[in-house]
Formats: C-alpha cells, structure tokens, sequence
C-alpha cells in the first residue's frame, strides 16, 4: 500500500486548478490536507499494520 499526505495550501499552488467557489468547498471538506491511500492486494493486518504507522 501507499500513504501520503497532500496538504491543501501544495496542491492548490499545482497545476490543479478550481473555480474560487469550488475551492472553497474543497477547503471546507479538506481542511489542512488529505491523505491519499492507495491500495493494491496487500493482507488486510499488512493494510491495518501501514494506517496504525502514518496515524501515529
């Protein structure tokens, strides 16, 4: 599997561009950032063993 974290503030400074009204809304549900997670045919305890380490 694969975590990271993508802050708000990056993502919007990329070439990924939104309306003002849609970033908002973006903010509103994104908050700081979002964490992508990627998920191949890993053992579900190898899956819960990689969120217990990014989650602290």
């Amino acid at each position: 599997s694969l975590i990271y974290w993508i802050p708000t503030d990056m993502l919007m400074q990329s070439t990924f561009r939104l309306a003002p009204d849609a970033e908002a809304r973006y903010r509103a549900f994104a908050g700081d950032g979002v964490f992508r997670f990627s998920v191949g045919l890993e053992d579900a305890h190898d899956l819960c063993a990689d969120l217990g380490r990014v989650l602290g």
